[in-house]
């Protein structure tokens, strides 16, 4: 392995952690009580969860990535495979098992805005260690030590891979591939355990929402958003970072996101490797922009695994993008936001440019185009 390593350059993004097949009921009613009778007007089955969406969002900007998951031999898993093949993701490492079924969710997508979910978890209630690295764990690290970043989604849900358990998951492959750490939650229910307990101080990049990291910082349910000043949300973000996080970003919804650098200079440049020291040229360490404003129907199915990809997108091809002077944190964050508007209305994403600032045509103009020629390796 470490001969391996010395002799290879890595690029690429590996999305590893939950899956499911997503049957989204479009344009559904909302419920008024739990037996009411709902219509939809037809049915979209997405390779889904937290791998699968942010993977998909990668190769939107031409980033080499990967998935790394467990299904079941069953057609659930099998359409799972065909449409991450279909979108020139690399599949090699997706687990296929016999004695599990591939998780299904069911996804209301509701024609007021908004969505449901139900959920069967399937695989991801049994997914450890052994399941997720095969049995051959050696050759499938080898493989992952091709990449740049390791991105793991939605550990709340599941329950082999969470605190000490998911810290020494994280510990063999940076110790093993030298990749960077990036972790996404989702499915936070209440703030009674603490399944990222011993895990932050691997994780370069995290990504939760508003309400995730209310919950996760030990506060209990956020009743609203408005009830939070910038000052609380950067004392959110600063709980997270005291636990060796180099970087976090909180998205707030329609109001954007904050994103924020841990304050020690090593944490950072140990945690995002080269893409470390590149970011710590950022003006500031604390960053708060509004999101694009979306104009069309939308669905926010993925938006923040979305979000996660731009950010990642950025911080893996940073060595062949041309920034002209731009601050670093902004442009990470800008393609987050970008992104994730791309994913709720590509509509209003084709539409920017009739409207956009300086900052977002930037984005549009200069770093997309960019980021979609990157060549599938750094030579």
């Amino acid at each position: 392995m470490e001969e391996l390593q010395q002799n290879q350059i890595q690029s690429g993004v590996i999305c590893a952690g939950l899956s499911c097949l997503d049957m989204l009921l479009l344009s559904s009613d909302l419920p008024v009580s739990p037996e009411q009778i709902c219509t939809f007007k037809g049915v979209l089955n997405i390779a889904g969860g937290s791998c699968c969406n942010s993977a998909r969002a990668l190769s939107r900007f031409h980033t080499q990535t990967a998935v790394l998951t467990v299904v079941g031999n069953d057609s659930f898993g099998e359409e799972i495979i065909s449409q991450m093949k279909e979108l020139g993701i690399d599949t090699t490492c997706i687990q296929v098992s016999s004695s599990v079924q591939t998780s299904l969710s069911v996804v209301p997508v509701y024609k007021q805005g908004g969505r449901g979910c139900f959920v069967d978890l399937g695989a991801n209630l049994v997914l450890d260690r052994n399941l997720l690295l095969g049995s051959n764990s050696k050759e499938t690290l080898e493989h992952l030590a091709q990449y740049k970043i390791f991105h793991f989604g939605y550990p709340h849900l599941l329950p082999m891979l969470q605190g000490e358990s998911l810290s020494n998951l994280l510990n063999e492959i940076k110790s093993s591939t030298q990749l960077v750490v990036s972790l996404d939650v989702n499915g936070v229910a209440s703030s009674d355990s603490n399944p990222l307990e011993k895990v932050l101080k691997e994780v370069g990049f995290m990504h939760a929402n508003l309400e995730e990291a209310f919950m996760l910082a030990g506060r209990g349910v956020l009743e609203s958003f408005d009830l939070l000043s910038r000052k609380e949300v950067e004392n959110l973000a600063d709980f997270f970072l005291s636990q060796g996080l180099a970087m976090i970003a909180i998205t707030l919804g329609k109001d954007g996101v904050c994103m924020k650098l841990n304050s020690n200079d090593e944490v950072v440049r140990d945690n995002l490797g080269r893409s470390g020291e590149w970011i710590l040229k950022s003006m500031a360490r604390t960053l708060f922009l509004p999101a694009y404003s979306p104009k069309g129907q939308i669905n926010t199915t993925g938006a923040g695994d979305a979000f996660t990809a731009g950010v990642l997108s950025c911080l893996e091809s940073f060595e062949c993008i041309t920034f002209k002077d731009r601050d670093p944190l902004e442009s990470v964050t800008q393609l987050g936001l970008y992104s994730a508007l791309v994913q709720i209305d590509e509509m209003s994403a084709q539409h920017m440019k009739n409207e956009a600032s300086p900052n977002h045509l930037f984005i549009l103009e200069e770093i997309v185009p960019q980021l979609e020629s990157v060549p599938s390796s750094l030579i």
